[in-house]
């Protein structure tokens, strides 16, 4: 029998810095030795002393450093049982309250070499968010008098200087308003952004375009990037305002490909879950996955800050 090839399933975090504020100034805190506190806190104070608003805060070590799971239980009101032998689905009895096991729903924080910027893995959409971190922050870690933690997503910056070197793209995307974003097009001008508010006139309102332009599987030659990173160049300014959420596919000397956020944006970054067998993903697996990526992110953090 062949052997069934087991493909990872691809996870994302997104990156949070926690920042010191009073007043309108902030400050950033020197980095923190993250593996120190964690494994103290987890040896000092027990599991109640460490829940926060219902998030259980719990450090885990997984392949010698220390992350931080925080855990919001969930809630068995209301809540059904199925038996899929009887085929039958009922309440889930008072009887099942009385184990000390609960269930939780979790993600996983893995603080970074810089300042105190950390990526955080949600294991689902109902598991905690980065605002659970802040709860962390102002509980656990040290805050000076007059100032209280902050959490905000950490922003990468563009790379559309990325673009000047371009032989040409393969496909790019931009969220747009017209007439807005055309109070300035000049008369006469054709692209994009001419079309769209012909559209936009036709209609008679002011439109939201979520628009994304791919050459076709099997028509990607060096004339028809060129073509299509022209026809970008043309209302790039239009095509790249802060809210615009555009990326571009380009084709950079060499022959190789790079995906370029052409606009400042909240630093992501994907990474594999190692899938073993077609068992059950578990937590520790979101973690090893998640430190898979730290070297990356720490490089990437330190280009950022030169």
């Amino acid at each position: 029998m062949a052997d069934i090839e087991i493909f990872p399933e691809v996870m994302e975090a997104h990156v949070f810095r926690a920042e010191l504020v009073k007043g309108n100034g902030r400050i950033t805190p020197k980095p923190a030795d993250w593996d120190a506190l964690l494994s103290g806190l987890k040896s000092e104070l027990t599991l109640k002393e460490r829940t926060v608003d219902g998030y259980i805060f719990d450090p885990i070590e997984i392949s010698g450093r220390m992350l931080l799971g925080v855990h919001k239980p969930l809630s068995i009101d209301f809540m059904t049982k199925i038996d899929d032998e009887s085929q039958d689905v009922g309440n889930y009895l008072s009887e099942n309250t009385d184990s000390t096991i609960r269930f939780a729903f979790s993600s996983l924080v893995m603080f970074s070499d810089i300042d105190h910027v950390f990526a955080m893995a949600r294991g689902s959409r109902e598991s905690p968010h980065h605002t659970a971190v802040a709860k962390f922050f102002r509980s656990f870690i040290h805050t000076p008098d007059k100032y209280r933690w902050v959490v905000e997503p950490y922003m990468a910056p563009d790379q559309i200087h990325e673009l000047e070197k371009a032989k040409g793209l393969k496909k790019f995307q931009s969220s747009f308003t017209t007439p807005r974003t055309l109070t300035d097009m000049k008369e006469g001008q054709n692209g994009i952004m001419t079309f769209a508010q012909q559209v936009a006139n036709s209609v008679g309102v002011e439109l939201k375009f979520d628009l994304k332009v791919q050459i076709a599987k099997g028509h990607s030659s060096s004339n028809a990037t060129r073509a299509l990173l022209d026809l970008f160049n043309r209302d790039r300014r239009e095509l790249t305002r802060p809210d615009s959420r555009a990326k571009a596919q380009a084709v950079l000397p060499g022959g190789l490909e790079e995906e370029l956020n052409l606009v400042m944006h909240n630093m992501a970054f994907s990474f594999e879950l190692p899938m073993l067998s077609d068992e059950q993903k578990n937590f520790t697996q979101l973690g090893q996955g998640l430190l898979d990526g730290r070297e990356e992110l720490n490089n990437e953090l330190r280009q950022g800050s030169e």
